[in-house]
């Protein structure tokens, strides 16, 4: 996990030397730029932090997660107030505020969410999310790998 902490870390640095203007670019027709994307990412990260962490205890429901398509909208909406590279460095400061979140809590400890199956403990949480990281930062660098010439 320590890796994909330093991998993520590393990706997103290197989005912070890219314009404002290509951070802004939607990455395809209809989706969202690098900004929104991280932003997307920063609010999940935020919701995790605020809503599931502090409900984590042995054997307990948490609350499902909130709809998948209004939460991203509402993220969306929310990383547009902020400038691209700023939206880059607060998501890598929340993003260590959560990692720290999670050592807290021993691998032992299981927990539900409603609406999803089975117990989770903090790790596996984290690792669902780690699966998230890896695909929007595949589409990002495909984005960026992909336009080099613009």
């Amino acid at each position: 996990m320590l890796r994909h902490d330093e991998w993520l870390n590393d990706e997103i640095k290197k989005l912070c030397r890219l314009p404002e203007q290509r951070l802004e670019t939607p990455i395809q027709q209809g989706k969202w730029s690098i900004k929104q994307t991280v932003g997307h990412m920063f609010y999940w990260d935020h919701y995790i932090l605020n809503e599931i962490i502090p409900n984590i205890a042995h054997g307990a429901t948490i609350q499902a997660f909130p709809n998948h398509d209004l939460f991203n909208e509402k993220a969306t909406e929310k990383s547009n107030r902020y400038a691209a590279k700023e939206m880059l460095q607060t998501f890598l400061k929340q993003r260590r505020q959560l990692l720290a979140a999670y050592e807290k809590y021993p691998k032992t400890i299981e927990f539900t969410i409603e609406q999803e199956r089975g117990t989770l403990t903090a790790n596996a949480l984290r690792t669902l999310f780690e699966e998230h990281d890896v695909h929007h930062i595949k589409e990002m660098n495909s984005f960026i790998d992909n336009t080099k010439g613009d």
